[in-house]
């Protein structure tokens, strides 16, 4: 075998070199680049949420939502004031039949009669129930419908049933009080 050339022991050596920088470029610099990113952009996502949650948010953005909760609570407490809290008390039921007696007088409906069905256990509430009979147009019923949901008592109307007659309806109808 005959020696090599000062000039090809260098090629050699650089042919070396080159092969051996691309396989380490290659199967281990590479891969752990790959990951050193990823690491990086995943570190960057957690500590931009961390000053996030750190950053206090201006005081005039805070100073308007106080306020406009303020605003909401003082719808709800005007509401709140309108509304009768019952007791079931039977005071209470014979002021409350009075008054719808007289939405029918005004909403021109003829009252049949009125039979207390006792107590009855509702979903929040022990209710006093009544079956009513009453005589009229569809349409002034439809206005004592609408009076009654304007109550500021809870009065729950049920099983309604109208019935034709030669002249008007027969209205029968459950009300929760």
């Amino acid at each position: 075998m005959k020696k090599l050339s000062r000039f090809e022991k260098i090629g050699l050596i650089a042919a070396v070199v080159v092969a051996g920088s691309f396989f380490y470029m290659k199967k281990v610099y590479e891969p752990q680049e790959k990951v050193l990113k990823a690491t990086i952009v995943r570190l960057n996502k957690v500590v931009a949420e961390r000053n996030a949650l750190n950053e206090p948010r201006p005081a005039n953005l805070i100073r308007k939502e106080i306020e406009g909760i303020r605003e909401d609570l003082a719808e709800v407490e005007a509401q709140l004031s309108q509304v009768k809290a019952p007791t079931g008390a039977d005071g209470e039921v014979t002021e409350l039949l009075a008054e719808i007696a007289t939405l029918t007088e005004q909403h021109a409906l003829q009252v049949g009669g009125v039979e207390p069905l006792g107590k009855v256990t509702d979903q929040f509430f022990d209710r006093h129930a009544f079956q009513l009979e009453l005589k009229g147009e569809f349409f002034d019923f439809l206005a004592f419908l609408e009076a009654l949901r304007r109550l500021p008592d809870s009065v729950r109307a049920d099983q309604v049933s109208l019935e034709a007659l030669e002249r008007g309806l027969r209205i029968q109808l459950k009300l929760m009080i």
